[in-house]
Protein backbone atom coordinates (compact mmCIF):
# COMPACT_ATOMS: atom_id res chain seq x y z
CA UNK A 1 0.00 0.00 0.00
CA UNK A 2 0.99 3.57 -0.63
CA UNK A 3 -0.14 6.93 0.68
CA UNK A 4 -2.47 8.98 -1.51
CA UNK A 5 -3.62 12.57 -1.13
CA UNK A 6 -7.29 12.64 -2.05
CA UNK A 7 -8.68 15.99 -3.21
CA UNK A 8 -12.30 16.84 -2.36
CA UNK A 9 -14.95 19.15 -3.79
CA UNK A 10 -18.04 19.70 -1.62
CA UNK A 11 -16.79 16.87 0.64
CA UNK A 12 -16.82 14.39 -2.25
CA UNK A 13 -13.53 12.75 -3.27
CA UNK A 14 -12.55 13.86 -6.77
CA UNK A 15 -9.02 12.64 -7.43
CA UNK A 16 -6.00 11.11 -5.73
CA UNK A 17 -2.27 11.44 -6.23
CA UNK A 18 0.37 9.12 -4.84
CA UNK A 19 2.76 10.48 -2.23
CA UNK A 20 6.35 9.30 -1.94
CA UNK A 21 6.63 10.55 1.63
CA UNK A 22 3.75 10.94 4.09
CA UNK A 23 4.40 13.56 6.75
CA UNK A 24 2.33 13.14 9.92
CA UNK A 25 1.51 16.86 10.09
CA UNK A 26 0.11 16.82 6.55
CA UNK A 27 -2.59 14.14 6.85
CA UNK A 28 -5.71 16.28 6.55
CA UNK A 29 -6.65 19.83 5.52
CA UNK A 30 -10.02 21.28 6.52
CA UNK A 31 -11.44 24.73 5.82
CA UNK A 32 -14.56 26.69 6.62
CA UNK A 33 -16.40 28.32 3.74
CA UNK A 34 -19.45 30.44 4.42
CA UNK A 35 -19.80 28.90 7.86
CA UNK A 36 -19.62 25.35 6.49
CA UNK A 37 -16.84 22.89 7.33
CA UNK A 38 -15.20 21.39 4.26
CA UNK A 39 -12.58 18.74 3.56
CA UNK A 40 -9.93 20.03 1.15
CA UNK A 41 -7.76 16.93 1.11
CA UNK A 42 -7.07 13.81 3.14
CA UNK A 43 -4.17 11.35 3.00
CA UNK A 44 -5.27 7.71 2.96
CA UNK A 45 -3.61 4.36 2.23
CA UNK A 46 -4.40 2.61 -1.02
CA UNK A 47 -3.17 0.27 -3.73
CA UNK A 48 -4.02 2.72 -6.53
CA UNK A 49 -5.91 5.97 -7.16
CA UNK A 50 -9.34 4.31 -7.37
CA UNK A 51 -8.74 2.36 -4.17
CA UNK A 52 -7.68 5.55 -2.35
CA UNK A 53 -10.79 7.41 -3.54
CA UNK A 54 -12.98 4.53 -2.39
CA UNK A 55 -11.31 4.46 1.05
CA UNK A 56 -11.64 8.24 1.38
CA UNK A 57 -15.32 8.05 0.46
CA UNK A 58 -15.95 5.40 3.14
CA UNK A 59 -14.07 7.53 5.68
CA UNK A 60 -16.24 10.53 4.83
CA UNK A 61 -19.40 8.52 5.44
CA UNK A 62 -18.20 7.14 8.78
CA UNK A 63 -15.42 8.93 10.62
CA UNK A 64 -15.99 12.45 9.22
CA UNK A 65 -19.78 12.35 8.66
CA UNK A 66 -20.89 14.19 11.81
CA UNK A 67 -18.12 16.77 11.76
CA UNK A 68 -18.59 17.75 8.11
CA UNK A 69 -22.34 17.26 7.81
CA UNK A 70 -23.09 20.93 7.17
CA UNK A 71 -20.80 21.53 4.15
CA UNK A 72 -22.70 22.54 1.02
Amino acid sequence: MHGYRVIFKNNIPQSASRLDIVNNKDIVHLTTEGGHKCMDWLVVPGNNENDAISIANRMMKTIWANYLRDCK
